[in-house]
């Protein structure tokens, strides 16, 4: 028999999952700062890979049997839905997700329009304004409240 790396407890999910969402609010809480200037097309994707990439870790923890009722009786509050939360602050994350693939510049193909080529080959990233992105500012401030 091999040794078990791949299989994760409750208490390790949950340790897991808590810290991941730290670092998805301190992530957050740096986006709405950059997003208060002007941004280009590269920051852009990179608050998005940074509040995504998470989601993976979450949609592992979710799958360990009896996590919820786990992390339920560690927080020790009945009026605390724990399942309710988890699942508020990964859809958070996810209209994050929704609100770029929606509102970044496509062509008809779809494919983003993210830079500009120069003749010389060099290319140069699309700004936008924090008028363009207060929609995206907004969800990443949805994905804030949503982590205490």
């Amino acid at each position: 028999m091999a040794f078990r790396a791949t299989q994760a407890t409750q208490a390790q999910g949950l340790l897991s999952a808590m810290q991941q969402a730290a670092w998805i609010k301190q992530q957050a809480q740096v986006a709405v700062t950059m997003l208060a200037s002007n941004v280009n097309a590269n920051q852009v994707f990179q608050i998005v890979d940074n509040l995504r990439s998470p989601l993976a870790i979450f949609a592992q923890v979710a799958a360990i049997p009896g996590i919820a009722a786990y992390a339920q009786a560690q927080f020790n509050d009945p009026t605390y839905d724990v399942a309710t939360e988890f699942t508020a602050m990964v859809n958070a994350v996810n209209a994050v997700v929704s609100w770029v693939v929606t509102n970044f510049p496509k062509d008809t193909g779809g494919f983003a329009q993210a830079y500009t080529l120069a003749a010389d080959g060099s290319r140069t990233p699309v700004t936008f304004t924090p008028a363009q992105t207060a929609g995206l500012t907004s969800a990443i401030n949805a994905v804030i409240a949503s982590i205490a």
